[in-house]
């Protein structure tokens, strides 16, 4: 059983997709990532998490450690994809329930993130600026 009073997940990967446009609503978006999602490995479970707030619906995966390169790979496959590498804060996100919910508002939260990045291109800048790291990327 894993003790939810501890924060067992001190760096969770962050996720950046968005070069291929495909939706009349993506022409809004200025150049850069349409979506985020993120992803940790949960050492306690021997699990990668990963945690999707899509239009649809969102998606929170427990993901086997030797099908986890499939599922990153078959993501990638869909589009451009970067990688950072974020410290989980236990400060506390910035508020973000004037926004909803939706995939930046979510991984914010999730990773405790002060960003006021409304956009998936702005919390990518306000992460690495936060001290991210890029550990994984695919250009076109």
């Amino acid at each position: 059983m894993i003790d939810a009073s501890q924060q067992s997940i001190s760096r969770w990967h962050v996720g950046f997709l968005g070069a291929n446009r495909s939706l009349w609503v993506d022409r809004f978006s200025p150049i850069g990532f349409l979506h985020c999602l993120a992803f940790a490995f949960h050492a306690e479970s021997g699990v990668w998490l990963a945690y999707d707030v899509c239009r649809q619906r969102t998606f929170v995966y427990g993901i086997s450690p030797d099908v986890f390169v499939d599922w990153l790979v078959a993501r990638k496959e869909q589009d451009v994809m970067r990688v950072l590498a974020v410290a989980t804060s236990n400060d506390g996100a910035a508020l973000t329930g004037l926004s909803g919910l939706y995939c930046v508002s979510a991984v914010k939260h999730l990773v405790g993130s002060q960003s006021r990045a409304l956009r998936p291109i702005a919390l990518w800048r306000d992460l690495l600026a936060a001290g991210a790291v890029e550990v994984f990327g695919n250009e076109e």
